[in-house]
C-alpha cells in the first residue's frame, strides 16, 4: 500500500490538473502581482473544494472508526495549514509586494497537497 501511495503521489506532482491549467490561463491573462495572488487564491479555493468533496467521499466509503482517524487527522492537518499560512506571512512580508506572489504560491501548494492526498487515499 505504502510504494502505490507513493507512486500515486510521485505521478501527481507530473500530471497537470484543470486547477493548474485555468491558474495558468488566469496569470497569462493578468501577469500584473495583483493579477497572479488574485489567479492564485482562486486556485487555491478550488484545491479547498477538492479537499471538501474527497474528504466527503472517504466519510462514505469508511467505517466508524476509520472515520474518526480521518476527522482527527483532518483536524490535525487544518492546525498545520493554519500554522503554515502563518509562517508564511511572517517570512515573507507583506511590505514588498512581490512577496504577496509567493505567500500565495506557498499557500496554495499546501492546500494542493491535502487535496492530491486525500485523492489518492480516495483512490
Amino acid at each position: 500500500v505504502f510504494t502505490f501511495v507513493f507512486l500515486q503521489s510521485a505521478f501527481a506532482q507530473k500530471v497537470k490538473y484543470s486547477i493548474d491549467q485555468r491558474l495558468e490561463e488566469c496569470i497569462a491573462k493578468d501577469w500584473t502581482t495583483a493579477g497572479m495572488s488574485n489567479c492564485t487564491y482562486e486556485a487555491e479555493k478550488e484545491w479547498d473544494a477538492e479537499i471538501n468533496k474527497y474528504y466527503k467521499l472517504l466519510m462514505g466509503i469508511l467505517n466508524k472508526d476509520e472515520e474518526e482517524l480521518l476527522k482527527q487527522a483532518q483536524k490535525a492537518w487544518l492546525k498545520f495549514r493554519d500554522a503554515e499560512f502563518g509562517v508564511i506571512r511572517t517570512i515573507y512580508p507583506t511590505d514588498a509586494t512581490v512577496f504577496s506572489n509567493i505567500r500565495s504560491a506557498d499557500s496554495m501548494a499546501i492546500v494542493k497537497d491535502r487535496a492530491l492526498q486525500l485523492k489518492a487515499y480516495y483512490g
